[in-house]
């Protein structure tokens, strides 16, 4: 799915959306809300990692907290 102007402004409103439908589990759902709680990435950067997850696989591995901490890192400078 390529982000258009619409859906990369809602990223996180249709990730809901897919928990609420079904289409993501509840254990994966946790799992993202608390790998993005759990880094200090600005609006913009958790929107990147919502279209991120929108684009990838349901049953893809999510990178870990240490990875995200990387990327944002690498992101930033």
């Amino acid at each position: 799915m390529t982000p258009t102007p619409h859906t990369a402004r809602h990223a996180m409103s249709l990730l809901f959306l897919r928990y609420v439908a079904g289409q993501i589990t509840e254990t994966r759902w946790s799992s993202l809300a608390a790998l993005l709680d759990d880094t200090d990435a600005t609006v913009t950067e958790r929107d990147a990692l919502a279209r991120f997850f929108l684009d990838t696989a349901a049953d893809a591995p999510l990178p870990t907290l240490p990875e995200v901490t990387d990327l944002l890192t690498e992101m930033r400078a």
